[in-house]
């Protein structure tokens, strides 16, 4: 299984969201979130998965799911991009012309709820197999009952 840095989970993520700066006409070919910024993503994925019962301790290096790690960091991408949008809505309305301003918090919404499901869906299994080998054991160890099938009957 391939290792990868907190550097790495920040480069996958801005490619995950196409956040670059030849496909942002609208942001004046500048990224949407700096370096810093996503790193916090990456962090708080991270995190919420460790704290998530039971507690794990999984470093970047030692994440079990690529996958997961970078849907997480999206997540709290939107919805901090969607605070963003609800916090700086602007409907404005003059001489029949209507102007909407930062008006994408319910695009947001969606895309989070979304990815979401399929992210905590993915979570729990994870967390039910490590939760199952912190029970039961992997059945290598010499005092384990269930290593042969043999046990207290």
């Amino acid at each position: 299984m391939p290792r990868y840095t907190r550097e790495d989970y920040i480069n996958m993520v801005y490619k995950f969201v196409r956040d670059s700066e030849p496909l942002n006409k609208l942001l004046n070919f500048k990224k949407e979130s700096d370096p810093e910024t996503m790193a916090l993503y990456v962090d708080m994925a991270l995190d919420n998965f460790n704290t998530e019962p039971p507690q794990t301790s999984f470093t970047f290096e030692t994440f079990p799911s690529m996958n997961l790690l970078i849907k997480g960091a999206v997540i709290e991408l939107l919805i901090s991009n969607g605070l963003l949008q609800s916090r700086n809505r602007l409907n404005y309305s003059d001489g029949g012309i209507s102007v909407q301003v930062s008006d994408k918090a319910g695009e947001y919404m969606q895309w989070i709820n979304f990815l979401v499901q399929d992210y905590y869906r993915k979570l729990m299994k994870i967390k039910e197999e490590i939760n199952i080998l912190n029970g039961f054991g992997d059945g290598s160890g010499p005092g384990d009952p269930y290593r042969f099938g043999s046990g207290w009957w």
